[in-house]
């Protein structure tokens, strides 16, 4: 059975949504078809748990390839009472119809229930339509790779951007952010000195040492995992009674890095924990840095915002033709802290 609705507007017969309210409305003159009609949506996921869904929509242009239909998840209350009132004028014998024809104005116009429809109807057409190839919405794939293990043999990776700011990260949550061709961190393809970003877990009651990433030189984890999506980074391990979880992303339209990090305690004791965060600026491009590092150092100065808890880095440009860099870091936390905020510009005191 098909209900066909009717508008003015042109364009409309490329529209193709069926309502099911306006299918139970028709329920107490064609009770049998619009059962059968309602089963025919349910079998396309318009009833779940709260009743029919508004609609479903079969128009081609709104569907993605390989969709034949999609549902409008969405209850209006409007017509949520259309639905009450029509299963109501079914077991009252149409008692809504009767109580509306009691009305003197309604009983005044009622003759116009009488027009029969014309059986000549002139249609015009302002153009002739184009029957164009059917286009459906792009695909949105959103992929999650999760990896427990770390591997030497085959490492995998993950990158996300918004077209400026880049982080690249590896399955040990090593690697290294930049903006367009200037590298914010220190990165190479070694396994003897620390990489990338990341923060130290102390537990001072125990004195256990570990990172928010993966290492080889400090405690392992008893527990590893890092999962890789299209807009974040997540790395998950257990020392312990304490669970770290770290959240690498970035904003979608500022060069602005954030990384979050969070501890829960799965032990019966109360835990003192010390974090430290760690960052080696460059500041330049990877060619300039890797060409004398120790001379690109020289080129960096460090100031401390008191008020905000910003760390600012500069990179002064060695030459008129290019601008000075500037890199801030702040660390913020929402929970109680214990002592000042310290921070150490010299590795080798660290």
């Amino acid at each position: 059975m098909v209900f066909h609705g009717y508008g003015l507007k042109r364009g409309l017969e490329e529209e193709l949504v069926v309502s099911s309210y306006g299918s139970i409305m028709w329920i107490a003159d064609e009770p049998r078809e619009v059962i059968n009609n309602l089963k025919v949506l349910e079998n396309e996921g318009c009833n779940q748990k709260y009743g029919f869904y508004e609609s479903i929509d079969y128009t081609p242009s709104r569907l993605k390839k390989g969709e034949k239909s999609h549902p409008v998840k969405t209850y209006m209350a409007h017509h949520q009472g259309l639905i009450l009132l029509s299963i109501n004028n079914l077991v009252k014998d149409k008692i809504i119809q009767k109580r509306f024809m009691q009305n003197p104005e309604m009983q005044s116009i009622a003759i116009l229930l009488e027009e029969r429809m014309p059986e000549n109807v002139i249609i015009t057409k302002e153009k002739k339509e184009r029957v164009e190839k059917i286009k459906y919405l792009a695909e949105e794939v959103y992929t999650e790779r999760m990896q427990d293990k770390v591997s030497r043999e085959l490492p995998v990776s993950n990158v996300i951007s918004n077209n400026n700011y880049t982080v690249v990260m590896k399955d040990k949550g090593n690697g290294y952010s930049k903006y367009k061709d200037i590298i914010i961190n220190r990165y190479k393809e070694t396994e003897d000195i620390m990489q990338g970003i990341f923060f130290f877990i102390k537990n001072v009651n125990t004195k256990r040492i570990w990172t928010s990433n993966y290492t080889n030189y400090l405690s392992k984890p008893d527990k590893y995992q890092i999962k890789f999506t299209q807009d974040k980074h997540k790395i998950t391990r257990l020392d312990g009674s304490i669970e770290t979880t770290t959240k690498v992303c970035i904003a979608p339209n500022e060069p602005v890095e954030l990384r979050s990090i969070e501890l829960k305690n799965y032990g019966m004791e109360e835990e003192l924990l010390e974090i430290s965060s760690f960052l080696e600026p460059v500041l330049s491009s990877k060619e300039q840095d890797y060409a004398h590092m120790a001379f690109n150092n020289l080129f960096l100065t460090y100031e401390y915002i008191k008020d905000s808890g910003t760390i600012l880095v500069k990179r002064t440009a060695r030459d008129t033709s290019k601008k000075d860099m500037y890199l801030a870091v702040n660390l913020y936390s929402q929970d109680e802290t214990i002592g000042d905020l310290e921070f150490e510009i010299d590795k080798e005191k660290f």
